[in-house]
């Protein structure tokens, strides 16, 4: 009993702590779709993104895969073996 009392006060505490970072830092989101804007303006990507089926992968990685994780995107924004790195992943995944 004790032990259940202590998990629902811990549990009501992790989403206090969440709801006051999400409140003071921003939402994620707004983060993601600055990234997204900033990696399709990339060159590299265009030309990746002009492949219908590399446009459905794209599509559905923003939403559950790799593309949905703000340092991946960033990494492969900036650093060149990442991006090498997703532009073949990108490839054999649309073969």
């Amino acid at each position: 009993m004790l032990a259940v009392l202590l998990f629902v006060i811990l549990l009501g505490l992790a989403f206090f702590i969440d709801f006051f970072r999400k409140l003071l830092f921003g939402s994620k989101e707004s983060n993601m779709t600055e990234l997204w804007k900033e990696l399709d303006e990339q060159e590299w990507f265009q030309t990746i993104s002009n492949d219908p089926k590399a446009r459905e992968w794209i599509k559905s990685d923003k939403k559950t895969g790799l593309l949905n994780d703000p340092y991946f995107v960033r990494k492969i924004i900036e650093n060149e073996v990442h991006r090498e790195t997703f532009v073949r992943y990108i490839i054999e995944k649309t073969k």
